[in-house]
Formats: structure tokens, sequence, C-alpha cells
């Protein structure tokens, strides 16, 4: 095929250059917080080359898109010509390698061809797409034209489970199985019980646009014995987990999957099989995530003697995360950068003690040239010119592809004691909505996870919302969903002080006894800390900002939402030429945060949000 060809059937492809394309991955990148990580471009001799930076491979790449690997070469001309005089590059492999029988003749190439085509159909059993099953072993994805034929790709397709119509008829008392293709759907309908899968086998349990008709059910995963098997049936578990009445994994006796199990058996009734297929499942442990949550007592103790070793004594442990937030332009990437210098050799860092460590600055904002000046310029201020030589550093600049959804995978390699990545704004997805708490907590979550997987501690820093910070707690200091703040073990604050080039810190952490508030002073271009100021003098704000500071979460809630429910759009029209739309947003956020206004969402629009008065 042409690339231009594939590059049709991506969705958000855009150019970048000659021959060259960005867009959505389609192997991981159905919807929600993504962007672009799929680059296209030609090879050698016309070869389509793809290269999804989040880690999918080529394969799942053109599975995704119902194509194979051929299609990624362009298709041949009639006429072949052989060069004269050049070897033939297989004459000298044994027969049967090189397509030759034992007579001597080649066998002809078996040309694909359909053997089955599996029908996804929705809750109404309107037909949304095929899964069609090639001989030689191939799979392709195609959707109706609407005119009685097919559109061979999935691109605006929702992806469903295989059955749905059967899945949702079923009783609850049925277990529900669930396996890696269609085929052994099939099976497990012959012998009478209810089984379903997901499009595109391994691995794609994620794309699924809904799985919410398995909630409360028994759900039982027959995993293919094999590793890809093995961790797709970890994955899904791990998806259902805490969300089904009943959840177990087995692995057939013998066979690769039910349906080569089934065969085996061939002697026993379709009764016996299911009597033994129960069997296997009642003798099964209750699935459980690798990464244990529940313990006794007792257990816990044997798990974790002692909290986890700090990484800055009294204010930051490995496997935590903690927050950075400053005004644009307040030093606080400097103060960030002091403390990754500080960290190769161990010492003071404003008082507290930071340990030797394996630290990482992966910078979003500066250009290379410009992030070794600064570690220049700060190691030299610190006296710890030699400790330099061990940081190491990424320079991600211009790199929008890089975002918290890869990031776990460029950093595997890596063994950190403290990562900083400098701004918290570009880990952000595509859709990611920075005032909403489910998506701050979501990307939280995913930080804390990497600090885990690390056993790192993992600082990232975050800008203040516009218009004065004087009068907020230290908890609602930075723009966006009060969930950034609380779901950070560590939140550090730098305001103003009263006196030009000093600034006040002030913080609450998770893991250590609290501090009181102190003053640093600037001396370019690291901060040191200075008793001789008083950090209760906060710079105070112009006129202005006066004029917003003095309204009060409630008092917004109040006034500007009353008794009757608004959407966000209705609150800002309501404030226009009142509030500065950002301090407006962070009024509202800080009000949904204090409990004064609740968020409500539209019956017949999920995707409408409402905000009233909390009772």
């Amino acid at each position: 095929m042409k690339v231009e060809e594939i590059v049709a059937l991506l969705r958000g492809a855009k150019s970048t250059g000659d021959k060259q394309w960005e867009a959505y991955c389609p192997a991981h990148e159905q919807g929600g917080n993504h962007r672009r990580s799929l680059a296209v471009g030609v090879g050698e001799k016309g070869k389509v080359v793809l290269c999804c930076h989040a880690g999918c491979t080529v394969e799942q790449v053109v599975e995704a898109l119902g194509l194979t690997l051929q299609d990624l070469f362009p298709a041949k001309s009639k006429k072949s010509r052989k060069a004269p005089g050049k070897p033939n590059p297989v004459a000298n492999l044994p027969q049967g390698v090189r397509g030759e029988t034992a007579d001597g003749p080649p066998r002809p190439a078996q040309a694909p061809h359909e053997v089955a085509a599996y029908d996804y159909t929705t809750a109404a059993g309107e037909l949304l797409f095929q899964v069609v099953r090639m001989e030689p072993k191939d799979f392709r994805q195609r959707r109706p034209d609407g005119n009685g034929g097919w559109i061979d790709n999935m691109n605006g397709t929702q992806r469903i489970l295989y059955r749905l119509p059967e899945l949702l008829a079923a009783d609850a008392a049925d277990v529900v199985f669930i396996v890696e293709g269609e085929k052994d759907v099939e099976t497990a309908e012959r012998l009478g019980i209810v089984a379903t899968c997901n499009p595109g086998g391994a691995g794609k349990w994620s794309t699924l646009a809904d799985d919410k008709v398995l909630e409360g059910r028994l759900v039982c995963i027959i995993a293919d014995a094999d590793d890809p098997g093995r961790k797709h049936a970890a994955d899904v578990a791990e998806r259902l987990f805490g969300r089904v009445e009943l959840l177990r994994v087995i692995e057939l006796p013998d066979a690769k999957d039910l349906t080569a199990w089934t065969e085996q058996c061939d002697c026993r009734t379709e009764l016996e099989l299911v009597d033994e297929l129960h069997r296997l499942v009642a003798d099964a442990p209750d699935w459980e995530p690798a990464d244990r949550i529940f313990y006794s007592y007792d257990e816990l103790c044997a798990a974790f003697p002692d909290p986890a070793e700090p990484v800055i004594d009294g204010l930051l442990r490995r496997g935590e995360v903690a927050t950075i937030v400053g005004a644009s332009k307040s030093w606080k990437s400097w103060l960030a950068l002091q403390l990754a210098v500080q960290s190769l050799q161990g010492g003071d860092f404003l008082g507290w003690y930071v340990r030797p460590s394996r630290t990482m600055v992966f910078d979003f904002e500066l250009s290379g040239g410009i992030l070794r000046h600064r570690i220049d310029m700060v190691s030299d201020a610190l006296d710890l010119v030699a400790g330099r030589r061990k940081m190491q550093t990424a320079v991600a600049r211009g790199k929008p592809w890089i975002n918290i959804d890869v990031l776990p995978n460029l950093l595997r390699r890596w063994q950190l004691d403290l990562l900083i990545l400098d701004p918290t704004y570009r880990l952000y997805g595509e859709h990611f909505d920075e005032n909403s708490n489910a998506d701050m907590a979501r990307l939280y979550a995913d930080l804390q996870a990497l600090a885990e997987e690390h056993q790192a501690a993992v600082v990232v820093v975050h800008h203040l919302s516009k218009g004065s910070q004087f009068l907020k707690s230290t908890i609602d200091l930075g723009a966006g969903a009060g969930a950034m703040a609380r779901s950070a073990d560590v939140h550090l604050g730098i305001r103003d002080h009263e006196e030009d080039q000093c600034a006040v810190v002030e913080g609450v952490v998770r893991s250590f006894k609290g501090f009181e508030p102190f003053a640093i002073r600037r001396q370019h271009p690291i901060w040191i800390k200075d008793g001789s100021l008083d950090p209760a003098k906060l710079r105070k704000p112009g006129p202005k900002e006066s004029k917003e500071a003095a309204i009060t979460p409630l008092d917004f809630a109040i006034q500007h939402v009353g008794t009757k429910r608004k959407s966000r759009s209705e609150i800002l029209m309501a404030t226009k030429g009142k509030i500065a739309r950002n301090a407006a947003l962070d009024l509202l956020n800080c009000a949904v945060a204090e409990g004064f206004l609740k968020r409500v969402q539209d019956e017949s629009d999920k995707r409408i949000v409402w905000f009233e008065l909390a009772e």
C-alpha cells in the first residue's frame, strides 16, 4: 500500500514534513487523555514506517488498522526482472524451507481467504462491525458501509464486547467466561455456557468503549497458555477487580485455549466438559492483584516493618510524590534544579537534609543548552562542580507525544532515587481538564504508581493560578482542581514576600511532622533560607487583586450560583466583567473542594455537568 492510503486510515493524522505524519496510535489511543504518539514515514524501497512512541509494536498497530505487515510494502509491479548473474538466495536452503516438496517443484503460496466472520452487535442487535478470520491465520476488522458493503477499517467505531445481547440476556447467576478470541466464545456457546471476549485479541481490553455489563457478575477468565495470554488475562483481571461479584483466573490443563481443550477431550460428553470446567473454577482461588491491597494487621506488619526510606529527611520518602507550586517566573524551576544538584552529593536543602541520590531532571521547557547552562550555574554556586557529572537529564522540549501515558515506558530502564518533572502541565494528555478533580486525581495516581515502581521520590513543578494568592490557604495554592494538592504527599507553596527577591515557603506533609512557614532569599542562581525575614509578611495584592481576593469561595457560590443549578459556562458568563476568568475558575474549584458547591451530571447527557449549592 501507499503511505497516503495508510495515513487515510489513521485518526487525527497531520503532516509534520515531507512524507512524514503524526497521528493517534490505533492500538492504544482510542480516546481519553492522549497526544498523537504514532509517527509515520517512508523508509527504504517505499516501505511505510510506523513508530509508536508509547511502545506499541508495529504488529499491534497494523492489526488495529485491520491490515497485515505485507500492507506496509508498496505493491509489486506485474513484471519482475531478475538481475543477470545474481544468485538465487534460497537455492541452497533445504527442501521445505524454500517452499519445495521432496519431489522438487515449489508449492504455490496459499492466497489469504476468509474462513469465518464474527458479528459484533449492539445491545439492540444492530451490527456494529465484524472481525474476520483469514487463512493463513490472520484477523481483519471491518464495518458496514450502509449500502450492503464493507469499509475495511474501524475509524470512529466503538469497540464492544462480543455477543453483547446474549451476555445481557444471561442469568445473573451464571458464570461469565472471558476468553481471548471469538472462536473460543463460539466453542463456549456450543457447550451452553456464557462467554465473551474483546475484539483484537490479547492486550486490547483497554480499547473497549464499555465493560460495565460485567459489573456485579460472576466472572472467570480463561487464560491462553502462553505469555501474551497470561499477560492479557492479568490485564483484564486488574480492570475488573473490585467491580465484579466473583473474579477467578484459570488455565486449562494441557491445552492452549478452550477450543483446544475441548478437542483433546472429545471422548467426553458436553455435560462432562462443562462439569469439569466448573470444577476448575470452583478450585481456583479468588484473583487478587500482584500489588496486594488487603492485609490483616499481622500481615501489614510483616509486609511493611518500617516506613519507606527518606530521600529528603523530614519531608519526602521513596514512593512519594511532591509538588512545588509557584507563580510563573517565580524561580520555582531554579529551586527544583537546586534540589536536584544538591541531591547528587547530599547535603542541606533549605534546612532539610537531602540524601545522596541517583537523580534525573525531566525538563519539558528548556533547550538542552540552557538546561546544561543552568546546571553549571547552580552547581558552581553550591560548590558541587564534581557532582554534576552524575546528573541524568531528559530534554523533552518540543516533544508533544511525551505525557503521563508514555512516561513509565521511557523511564523503565533507569534506576532512580529522585525524579524531577518540570512542569506538570506538560504531562497532561490531549483531553485532560486541569480543573477536573477526576482528571487530576488520575494524574497523581499515575505519578504515585511511577514512584512506587522505581521506589523513588517524584517531584513535579506546578504553577499558581492567576490573581492574588494572599488569602488562600496552603492547600488551595496551585492552578486547577483541588485534588492536585490533596493527592500529593508533599505540597510546597512558594508565595512572594513583601521584600523584593524574597519568598515564603509553606506546605503540608503527609508522612512527617509538618513545618512552620519560613522565608527564603534569592541569591542568583540559588535560594537560601533567611531567618531574619518574617514569613507572615506576604506581598499584599494590588487594587485589582484585592477586589478578587475579597471574595471567598462561599460568597462566590452564593452570589454566582445561588438556588438555581448552573453550568460552568453560565457561571463564567455571570462573572464576566466582575472577576477575571482564571480567578472565577479558581473560586469555583475552591467552592467545590470546600463543599459549598457540588457537581451533578445531567441525566440525559452525561457530558454536561451542573453546579449547585450543597445542602
